[in-house]
């Protein structure tokens, strides 16, 4: 049990008396700053103690409440949340540029008067993609080249 619990979490924080009775609990309370390295040379929850010693010593040994324990839950998600959602948003921003970088080529060598293959030569794509681009192309002629990206990505 000990060795899966997340610092954060609240049955961790509650298991006072599964860990009183673990080998862990001693060792734990008789921690004090730099002393955590006798549990990591023991190999007991080493990437858990190095990261997280000092909280795991002053959790045991203050008062802690279940509204604290789910603020702190909270924050956690909120972070692990806004660290996904900037993570989408670089990958959907990093491909609505490529789409709109090959719809920019697209139009340039259509003005040209280059035909479906030469232009899926030259940008190494596909016939069927280009195929696409050229017909939201002529769907939209008025659009500009982010407008039809997001047309494109919308299909």
């Amino acid at each position: 049990v000990v060795e899966y619990a997340t610092l954060r979490h609240f049955q961790f924080i509650t298991c006072r008396i599964m860990l009183h009775d673990s080998k862990i609990y001693d060792m734990i309370g008789t921690l004090s700053g730099n002393d955590r390295s006798r549990l990591v040379s023991k190999g007991i929850m080493v990437d858990f103690i190095q990261e997280h010693g000092t909280e795991v010593i002053n959790m045991l040994f203050t008062e802690f409440n279940m509204e604290d324990a789910l603020e702190v839950r909270g924050e956690e998600k909120y972070e692990e949340g806004l660290t996904d959602g900037i993570a989408q948003g670089k990958a959907e921003g990093l491909e609505t540029g490529e789409v709109r970088n090959a719809i920019h080529i697209t139009r340039a060598k259509l003005a040209k008067g280059l035909s479906v293959p030469q232009i899926a030569d030259i940008l190494e794509a596909d016939e069927s993609y280009i195929a696409g681009i050229i017909s939201l192309i002529r769907e939209y002629p008025d659009a500009d080249d982010l407008a039809l990206a997001g047309h494109y990505l919308q299909k």
